[in-house]
């Protein structure tokens, strides 16, 4: 779940930009081929992400344990919740 300041955080930037929704949570650092505008973050770079967190929290790794797995533990976890919370919960 998500701290109140990174709600804060999130909501100052989607009033500061006015545009989420229209624009990559994480774009990547590279224009599109055929754009002008960037695309989103290589999932390598998410993988590195990951193992730097998992260093640094000094958790062993896990083969398969990474964000997807993740995710699906929330949403396991969240089932009895109603759908409309999930939602706000996951963005």
């Amino acid at each position: 779940m998500l701290t109140d300041d990174a709600v804060q955080a999130l909501e100052a930037e989607r009033a500061r930009v006015a545009t989420i929704g229209t624009r990559w949570v994480f774009p990547g650092d590279r224009v599109r081929k055929g754009s002008t505008e960037k695309g989103p973050r290589s999932r390598y770079t998410f993988e590195k992400w990951w193992t730097a967190v998992e260093a640094e929290a000094k958790l062993a790794p896990v083969p398969r344990r990474q964000w997807h797995s993740l995710r699906r533990k929330f949403a396991t976890e969240m089932k009895p919740a109603p759908l409309k919370d999930l939602a706000y919960l996951r963005g």
